[in-house]
């Protein structure tokens, strides 16, 4: 289980892990997932989606449109721009005027 909460899709659209070589059987994203909509998700291998099958789950956001609708062009977003190079650029000119006034 990878938690991916926080840097989930900020460093690669597949997950941060991605970047690492680590496949997880199970990931759970959020925050960056929707653009700061209230949305979260957990995905996962096939062997784990098989035995999600048995398992009734509901949650407190599910009729939540707007955050779906948020989450599916954000997506859409992070895969056909280069939203991410650019996050990851503007991090590095943060991370460099941090040291200089340091």
């Amino acid at each position: 289980m990878l938690n991916d909460v926080r840097a989930g899709l900020r460093l690669d659209v597949r997950g941060s892990w991605a970047r690492y070589g680590v496949k997880p059987d199970l990931g759970a994203y959020s925050k960056a997932i929707a653009n700061g909509w209230p949305l979260a998700a957990v995905a996962g291998s096939l062997t784990m989606i098989e035995g999600d099958s048995k398992v009734f789950v509901t949650g407190s956001f599910w009729l939540g449109s707007a955050a779906m609708a948020a989450g599916l062009k954000t997506l859409e977003i992070l895969r056909t721009t280069d939203a991410l190079a650019h996050i990851e650029a503007m991090g590095e000119r943060f991370r460099k005027g941090l040291a200089a006034v340091a």
